[in-house]
């Protein structure tokens, strides 16, 4: 009875359909033709079995197997995100308020360290690690499933042993690691580790993965070709050349892997020419092209296309196959990592005795990454005896170089007819120096200004909210003064601080801190008449700060608000001076009109009457009174309002290129004022410009025209940040 029963279900059971076994080549934005052809697979119904890729193929075919429709995976790959990704620009939302500082003060890191065996270089241009945080992203809801066979398509990628050039197949483990190992582009990005071996793109051992795809027997292949690249020039140059060589080794390996077919498997190979510019442009060009590349192939392929509904059904089973993603029973911080666990834990938002949720898990990733200490976080969930639970367990690589950083960076203005303003700026950190996340840094500036600072961070709970700050710097600086006779003076100033705060950041955008600060400061006239003669002071007091920074980039940013309030209150006993200090400044940034309005305003003064020069504020410069030149005036109060409207040039706002262009205009009101009491709207200089900016992978870069009421009208070229 029991055998007949199974025989009857058995007959009653619907039957598999016979499926394709796609491969997907290699081929960097030519991979976008992938998409295509899962589209027009789609509309004809036609199933596929398993998918195997290697490069770009990889990660198109391990997101569609993981249960993303092809319209989800051009949309992910077309996103602002996954162009930053590729160019390694950091997430600066999710960076801790520390690396935000760090961000405006400083252009680029120096990813060399030192070891007892000497010089330690970086293995790839880019380190990768927003490349990595991106993908663990994108696949986070295959977390639980160790075996890619399990996923809703069966899924094999390929990479290349380092070693010896080989072939690597991955299908089992982190799909994330697998997909960055097969994306892994030697000399730009790093290698990839795992277990023993160390992976690059899967594009140098096989283009086009046949023989990973022969392995598993598969009745059919469809095979999509976009490996190789068709070129013209008139003359060609050396990048051309090196460019060619690499092609050329690409075509043999494909031809290689499609010497291998059978009667039986279809190649298609899409009309590519020389495309290879990531831009969203070139992206649906290539997609349109790939689903124009099957139609010739339908013939052969619509005897597999099932009807709709035996088609949907196919579907629902195949997305079935994912399991619904687990409860936490404990989250668990492998040794190694620089910080303690309990430090790690503390910053994670993600919880025990909770559902795993993507989007959470996704933040506690991007946060430990925004630490700028970490080279990679791996992340793998282990099923329990408890059924429907799972433990987290997370291994935390640091940089290369920690526990030092070394970031350097520049700032200049020149204007016409005026002196050249130029720092050049060097910050060495050491992080972290316990288990909590403290650290020292130190940071110097040279040119027209002079600073050295020292500084310490020392953690006072393991969450990294709140920190002891003693700290002490030197500068030295000038100091324009116009005075009452229509001339003006230039001051040197120098400045002697010694302080310490209790500082509290309880997430990345905020910082609020108190403390003790002491300053010995003196004045002396550079240009001007000598009977001004020479001044120094000494003056302690308490400090009151909050600062707020959530703009999503300080070159050319789209959203975000930056705010920061200091008041100085003077204490008798420490000093000789009772100037009391406040300084306020807030820009909000909107988009309109498919570019960035940014509106701000800054207030600084001293409170009381017959302030000294040392602590006179600055106007003048690109967007602080555009026809002055830098620093052109000073005052006891300095008052600015400005809006400044700018929008990318040629291209969509995800594109992100190594020299983007960007248009824009500023209007401005401002001036200094020898007492807070006499700011009137009436005495504000108006001021305007029109510039047009360059974003290179180094640092922003303006040059435009600026004139301010009076008649000063300035040229200038402006190298760093700006908000």
């Amino acid at each position: 009875m029991e055998l007949l029963l199974a025989l009857c279900c058995a007959l009653q059971a619907t039957p598999e359909p016979e499926g394709w076994t796609l491969v997907l080549s290699s081929g960097g934005v030519r991979g976008f033709a992938h998409i295509g052809v899962l589209e027009a697979l789609e509309a004809e119904r036609i199933p596929v079995e398993r998918i195997v890729g290697s490069e770009m193929g990889a990660l198109v075919g391990g997101l569609y197997a993981l249960g993303l429709s092809a319209s989800e995976i051009e949309q992910s790959l077309l996103s602002r995100e996954w162009f930053d990704a590729l160019e390694d620009r950091p997430l600066r939302r999710w960076l801790s308020f520390r690396a935000k500082q760090e961000d405006r003060d400083f252009l680029f890191d120096l990813p060399i360290g030192w070891s007892a065996r000497g010089w330690l270089l970086p293995s790839g241009v880019r380190s990768g690690t927003r490349l990595r945080l991106e993908l663990a992203r994108l696949t986070m809801r295959g977390a639980g499933v160790e075996e890619f066979s399990r996923f809703p398509l069966p899924f094999r990628a390929v990479a290349t042993e380092l070693a010896d050039g080989s072939l690597h197949t991955l299908d089992s483990g982190s799909l994330s690691l697998a997909l960055e190992a097969s994306l892994a582009t030697p000399v730009i990005q790093p290698p990839v580790p795992l277990a023993e071996h160390w992976l690059i793109s899967g594009a140098v051992a096989a283009p086009v993965p046949v023989r990973a795809a022969l392995e598993l027997e598969p009745k059919r292949m469809l095979i999509v070709d976009v490996a190789r690249r068709t070129r013209e020039w008139q003359r060609p140059d050396l990048l051309d050349v090196a460019e060619q060589t690499l092609e050329l080794f690409v075509a043999t390996r494909a031809q290689e892997e499609l010497s291998m077919l059978r009667g039986q498997d279809l190649v298609c190979v899409p009309e590519l020419g020389g495309m290879q510019a990531w831009s969203p442009e070139q992206a649906h060009e290539a997609r349109a092209r790939g689903r124009a590349a099957l139609e010739p192939l339908l013939e052969r392929l619509r005897p597999y296309a099932l009807d709709p509904q035996a088609y949907a059904q196919w579907r629902e089973r195949c997305r079935a196959r994912l399991p619904a993603l687990p409860r936490l029973r404990s989250i668990q911080v492998e040794p190694g990592a620089s910080l303690s666990p309990q430090s790690i834990r503390a910053r994670m938002e993600s919880e025990p005795e909770q559902p795993l949720q993507t989007e959470v898990l996704g933040e506690d990733l991007a946060r430990l990454y925004g630490l700028r200490q970490f080279e990679r976080i791996d992340m793998r969930l282990e099923p329990t005896a408890d059924a429907g639970y799972a433990d987290l367990r997370l291994r935390l690589m640091d940089l290369p170089a920690a526990p030092w950083h070394l970031r350097l960076g520049m700032s200049g203005e020149l204007t016409a007819g005026e002196d050249v303003n130029f720092v050049l700026g060097a910050s060495l950190r050491f992080a972290p120096s316990d288990a909590w996340g403290s650290e020292w840094r130190g940071g110097a500036e040279v040119g027209n200004r002079f600073l050295f600072e020292l500084e310490r961070r020392q953690a006072l709970e393991a969450g990294g909210k709140w920190f002891l700050v003693p700290h002490a710097n030197f500068s030295r600086r000038p100091v324009r003064v116009e005075l009452a006779n229509s001339n003006s003076a230039q001051f040197t100033v120098e400045g002697l601080e010694l302080g310490v705060d209790c500082a509290y950041e309880p997430d990345e955008n905020w910082r609020w801190s108190a403390g003790l600060l002491w300053t010995h400061s003196s004045s002396a006239v550079d240009i001007g008449d000598a009977d001004l003669g020479t001044d120094s002071e000494q003056t302690g007091g308490l400090v009151l700060a909050a600062d707020y920074d959530s703009l999503d980039d300080t070159a050319f940013p789209r959203d975000g608000s930056t705010l920061s309030w200091t008041s100085f209150l003077p204490l008798a006993d420490l000093g000789n001076a009772d100037d009391e200090l406040l300084q306020f400044s807030y820009d909000r940034v909107e988009t309109v009109a498919g570019g960035s309005l940014v509106l701000g305003a800054e207030l600084d003064t001293v409170l009381e009457s017959g302030a000294s020069v040392q602590n006179f504020f600055p106007l003048g410069g690109f967007l602080r009174l555009s026809g002055l030149g830098s620093d052109a005036i000073s005052g006891p109060t300095a008052a600015l309002a400005r809006a400044v409207y700018f929008r990318q040039l040629g291209a969509t706002r995800a594109q992100r290129e190594d020299f983007t262009w960007y248009a824009g205009a500023s209007l401005e009101a401002g001036n200094v004022f020898a007492d807070l009491s006499e700011l009137e709207l009436g005495e504000l200089r108006l001021a305007n410009s029109a510039f047009l900016g360059l974003d290179t992978l180094i640092g922003p870069l303006y040059a435009g025209v600026g004139l301010t009421e009076g008649g000063s009208t300035s040229l200038f070229v402006v190298l760093g940040r700006v908000f």
